[in-house]
């Protein structure tokens, strides 16, 4: 699994621990989502440089994820593959493939992975309920994180 921007920038010895947690706090509370790397660059600790060296990382996941889609015919195996990409990327703790249930109208995490994976794997969501509902009801797959901290019953799901 590839290493996220912190832990690769720690272990260089770019940032400290109590400078990466300070970095993230602010990120965490900006209201305009901005990346760690350039949180970090804003605030003199690293480079351009040392930023660009996280997105290389990336390039090299995308380029082994790319393989494995050449490589593989087993499609869970697939599915799997491009979720923990996708987790690795977006730098989440978890990320879930929802399908839409058509005979039954509901959503159901089909692929999920991080630390809850066989808790929620198989997981029945109403369709009308929190975000995945909300992704149902305005046929859109996309929302950005400020629109889930803005409508609290987008939250969940």
């Amino acid at each position: 699994m590839a290493k996220r921007i912190g832990e690769i920038l720690r272990a260089k010895g770019y940032v400290s621990e109590t400078q990466l947690n300070e970095a993230l706090q602010i990120q965490s509370q900006s209201r305009k989502h901005k990346l760690l790397g350039q949180i970090l660059i804003d605030q003199g600790l690293i480079t351009q440089e040392q930023a660009q060296l996280f997105n290389y990382c990336q390039k090299c996941l995308m380029l082994d994820l790319v393989g494995r889609i050449n490589s593989t015919t087993e499609l869970q195996s697939l599915l799997s593959a491009i979720m923990e990409a996708a987790r690795d990327i977006m730098e989440a703790e978890g990320s879930s493939l929802i399908v839409l249930d058509h005979d039954k109208g509901d959503l159901i995490i089909a692929v999920p992975t991080g630390p809850a994976s066989n808790e929620i794997s198989g997981t029945r969501i109403p369709s009308g309920k929190g975000f995945c509902g909300w992704v149902v009801r305005q046929r859109r797959a996309s929302c950005r994180l400020r629109c889930l901290q803005r409508f609290p019953l987008l939250r969940g799901y």
